[in-house]
């Protein structure tokens, strides 16, 4: 009796379900790995704002404050705000990726402002006399679908020249 043998190797069936296992694992850990990479580039794009906002608005406070505390008139227009002692004018401006801050005695105080695309300033008076500066930021985000989305921040900056501030 003659024995068949069986051949030994892959058949090109098996070869080419094992190609199509390994392109659908491809495809997905490229695909993850895409949407991982979008999402983080928001997150570090929303984090970067966040510190850049807190930081301008600290050192608005302290402009505002010291202003107030020269008894200056705090305006505000589409360039940024001002303040007028006397002959002098003190400017709060952003100029290229830095917010600028001009204080008394040619001092400057900057701001990295790479994130923030625009400030704008609204100066309302209060009874008290210190006035309410409202301050509105924009940042742009692109979502993990690739849309930018521009997101839009206010705060307030408040003086403290003159009043108790409660928590």
């Amino acid at each position: 009796m003659k024995r068949k043998q069986k051949k030994a190797g892959i058949s090109i069936a098996e070869m080419c379900i094992v190609l199509a296992v390994l392109a659908i694992a491809g495809a997905v850990v490229v695909s993850f790995t895409a949407m991982v990479s979008a999402r983080s580039n928001a997150s570090t794009t929303k984090l970067k704002a966040t510190e850049e906002l807190d930081m301008s608005q600290a050192i608005l406070e302290s402009w505002v404050d010291r202003m107030l505390a020269l008894d200056a008139q705090i305006t505000a227009d589409d360039t940024g705000l001002s303040a007028t002692v006397g002959a002098d004018t003190y400017r709060v401006m952003r100029e290229e990726e830095v917010l600028i801050v001009q204080l008394p005695g040619d001092m400057q105080l900057t701001c990295p402002a790479e994130t923030l695309e625009e400030f704008r300033f609204e100066v309302l008076g209060r009874p008290s006399g210190n006035p309410l500066v409202f301050c509105t930021v924009s940042y742009t985000v692109t979502n993990p679908a690739g849309d930018d989305l521009v997101v839009e921040d206010t705060f307030t900056v408040l003086s403290r020249v003159g009043e108790v501030v409660s928590g």
